[in-house]
């Protein structure tokens, strides 16, 4: 118990101790001495000690006592021990109390524990220590019904914190930490009123049932007219806001009063806590006094002074009468005798309790010498307050209480009558206020749901601002297109703050530099720009918007400010541009092809003419035959560029796109080098679209062969697969050029040495290659763009460089009843 003490004695100075412990007093001093050591625990204060220690005030009072082995018969007092040989451990107070006491004969021991031992072997006729703390050992011995105290004490010591002789900074640190300590101590936490309550549940449950009752025919009675259909939802909506209304003033007010009876109680509790402990010191010094008398009289109707003393406080108290009860005890060995009960003396009869037991802990407290006020049990079982106090001339405990329960009544049946006033006010007051403001809260809802409809109705996000830019209004689609789920996200926020705090690479953009702010600002009219935007997903998009300024007269109040996502429209227009493009290309590229094929014919047809004419052996012949060579390379190159610029239109049919996949693979399996492994996934049932089969085929081996010249003849894959989706999307974004609808994506997937982001700008730009001179013709990948553009679908690149490259088809999935065959648009 000291060591627990003294932790929070430390933790209230704010220092960290460490505890050591101590063969004997010598090494203690040593330790001091030598500074091994800074302060010593719940130590005995006694003059010789005082001249090298300084103690902080007292902590408690320990009551030395001689102990002897527990017989029949009379009990031995301090008197009858004189000339005894008694046992005293070297290091404890009681050695030094002893030491200048004649009559004794003294025998040391190291610790209690042998002293106690000693005592019950015979060894010794008696052992002096302090009182608690050998009944704390004997009884983890189990040996404390073999020893008995014989009054009166030796001696009451104070005992307190002991530090090294002059260090008044360490001494000034414990003492405040001491004070605040005993302060806490003497006066336990008051209990929670409200929990305190036994009969608050019911009670609570008692006031929520009829507070149910009420709303419930509040609201029948309120809201039994019929309404139309397009008031319902307003109607539904007053319903709502009545019931939560009625309930936050009904809590309020029960919050209040409940925060005003629990003041008012806690008040009254520590009153009466000071109140009974004044009370209880009072008794114990008249209790005092009376029995000094008797001893200075030698009694008067007997020669024991306790008995006399016990008469007069007996006759005393007998005209007393209350809620409070007065009562006095004493230790009888392992029990707590009762000698004078105020009240519930016909009640309960019993007149001992163990002193191990639960009950009388009030008593138990002053009969171990302490003094103070607590919440417990008394000898009944039930909960009181009770201050106590010990009478130690006689040995007795003085016990002051009274039952929670006289405590809390009165307060209990003023909470239910304010709480039934409360609440009847609460709920007539608010059927009067809604009776009386119904008609205009109920075109009020309908004005602001038919605002709210008309906003919501647009797919254009909009919100307004005041002039420091915070939102004050905005639209479900501002929500949607920004990836915020309620309003309460959005509103009051800074707008820049929110989203379009950076610009398209990052960059934060400050607000004084903001174009939307300061526009905002401007209220000559309508202006708009475009600008990016941030999503909460830390995602951007480029967005155009329009800003209208709203005015109170010549006052400017803020400004309304629509915008709209124009990433699907700048893909859109790209990919318009690159179509254009392309077919200007390639009508420029075929016009050029055809000029350069009919110079070609003559070179041709008089180079073969020439050949024909010479010897076998004839050096010259062989340069010519190179030169037909690269004639015929000639040719092709303008066969492929009139192809690219005057691309037939695709003969579209019912075509089963998995079946035409797996003849590509196969396709692929003999022609692709084998270090390059191909994989195909996805749907394995047929998958129906409208395509020319023989120009879907050129797109897959086109894609085939760029994935295994990107892989330059190391070990890599080439994976296919197919899936159906419907209204595609590309990193949660909607894949640029489709219309809404079902589609088939056929992946073509490498991991080759992928492309930057600048190559994939222009991969499909006609004569745009990255491979070595003469080994590509640029042509490749535009064709493929041309025939998936012809088809009404669209293709999709990803790539890093060391990645990899993704190229994603898609193509309108055939839906049912379509017919068989049909030309191109």
């Amino acid at each position: 118990m000291a060591i627990d003490a003294m932790k929070n004695i430390a933790d209230l100075a704010g220092l960290k101790v460490t505890f050591k412990v101590a063969n004997d007093w010598k090494e203690v001093q040593k330790a001091l001495r030598e500074g091994q050591a800074d302060l010593i625990p719940n130590m005995g204060i006694t003059e010789e000690r005082r001249q090298f220690l300084d103690f902080t005030s007292p902590l408690d009072i320990s009551r030395v006592y001689l102990f002897v082995p527990a017989a029949p018969g009379p009990q031995k007092t301090l008197a009858a021990m004189q000339g005894a040989t008694v046992g005293v451990v070297e290091t404890n107070i009681a050695a030094t109390v002893l030491k200048d006491r004649p009559g004794y004969t003294l025998v040391p021991f190291r610790d209690a524990p042998s002293a106690l031992k000693a005592l019950l072997a015979g060894q010794i006729q008696a052992l002096a220590y302090p009182e608690i703390p050998l009944l704390e050992i004997a009884t983890s011995m189990g040996v404390q019904s073999r020893i008995k105290a014989a009054p009166p004490p030796l001696v009451t010591v104070q005992r307190a914190i002991a530090v090294k002789k002059g260090d008044t900074a360490l001494l000034h640190r414990l003492e405040q930490a001491v004070q605040a300590y005993a302060k806490a101590k003497s006066a336990p936490p008051l209990p929670d009123p409200p929990s305190g309550l036994n009969d608050l549940p019911i009670i609570l449950g008692a006031a929520l049932f009829l507070l149910s009752l009420a709303l419930l025919w509040t609201r029948r009675r309120l809201f039994q007219t019929e309404y139309n259909t397009e008031d319902q939802e307003a109607v539904l909506g007053l319903r709502n806001r009545f019931l939560i209304l009625t309930v936050i003033m009904t809590g309020v007010t029960t919050v209040i009063g409940l925060a005003i009876l629990f003041t008012l109680y806690q008040a009254a509790f520590t009153q009466e806590r000071a109140r009974m402990s004044e009370t209880v010191q009072a008794m114990a010094r008249m209790v005092e006094a009376s029995a000094r008398s008797e001893q200075a009289r030698g009694g008067t109707s007997t020669d024991d002074p306790a008995k006399a003393t016990f008469a007069l406080i007996q006759d005393a108290m007998s005209h007393l009468n209350g809620t409070g009860e007065f009562t006095i005890g004493r230790r009888d060995g392992e029990a707590i005798v009762f000698l004078l009960r105020q009240r519930h003396w016909d009640q309960y009869r019993m007149e001992t309790i163990p002193w191990d037991g639960h009950l009388a802990e009030p008593m138990r407290l002053a009969l171990f010498g302490q003094t103070g006020t607590v919440i417990g049990l008394d000898y009944r079982g039930v909960e009181v307050l009770a201050a106590f106090t010990p009478i130690a001339l006689l040995n007795w405990g003085l016990v002051i209480k009274i039952d929670i329960d006289d405590i809390r009544a009165p307060y209990i049946r003023a909470g239910i009558l304010s709480f039934g006033l409360c609440f009847f006010v609460v709920v007539a007051a608010t059927i009067l206020f809604l009776r009386t403001c119904q008609p205009i809260i109920l075109q009020v809802l309908e004005s602001e749901e038919k605002f709210r409809l008309i906003l919501d109705s647009t797919d254009e996000a909009i919100y307004a601002q005041d002039l420091e830019g915070n939102c004050t209004l905005c639209n479900r689609a501002f929500l949607d297109t920004l990836g915020f789920e309620k309003f309460k996200d959005v509103l009051g926020r800074n707008i820049h703050g929110l989203v379009h705090h950076s610009y398209a690479d990052g960059s934060p953009a400050h607000a004084e530099d903001c174009l939307i702010l300061s526009q905002s600002l401007n209220p000559s009219g309508t202006q708009s720009g475009e600008t990016v935007f941030w999503r909460q997903d830390g995602t951007s998009f480029p967005a155009a918007y329009h800003i209208s300024p709203v005015l109170r007269g010549d006052h400017l109040l803020g400004s309304v400010v629509g915008f709209t996502d124009i990433t699907e429209k700048r893909a859109n227009e790209k990919i318009l541009i690159q179509t254009q493009k392309m077919d200007a290309l390639g009508k420029l590229a075929g016009g050029i092809a055809h000029d350069f094929n009919n110079m070609l014919l003559p070179i041709a047809a008089l180079t073969d003419m020439t050949v024909k004419t010479m010897a076998e052996d004839d050096p010259q012949r062989r340069r010519l035959l190179k030169v037909l060579e690269a004639t015929e390379k000639a040719k092709t190159l303008v066969a492929r560029i009139l192809g690219f610029g005057h691309a037939e239109e695709p003969q579209r049919k019912r075509l089963d796109l998995w079946a035409l996949l797996q003849d590509t693979v196969d396709l692929l399996r003999s022609t692709i080098p084998s270090s390059v492994t191909i994989n195909l996934g996805g749907f394995d049932t047929a998958v129906f679209v409208l395509a020319d089969g023989a120009q879907l085929q050129t797109v897959l081996l086109n894609l085939a062969k760029n994935a295994a010249d990107a892989m330059e003849g190391e070990v890599g894959s080439l994976s296919f697969a197919l899936t159906v989706e419907d209204t595609p999307e590309q990193e949660g974004k909607k894949v640029p050029g489709l219309k809404p609808g079902s589609y088939v994506r056929i992946t073509v997937q490498d991991t080759g040495s992928g492309m930057d982001e600048k190559t994939i700008e222009h991969i499909f730009d006609p004569f745009f290659t990255t491979k070595e001179k003469g080994k590509g013709t640029g042509l490749g990948l535009p064709m493929v763009h041309q025939i998936v553009i012809k088809h009404g679908g669209t293709i999709a690149v990803t790539s890093a460089l060391g990645r990899g490259t993704t190229f994603d088809v898609y193509l309108p999935l055939l839906k049912e009843g379509v017919e068989e065959s049909t030309s191109a648009d």
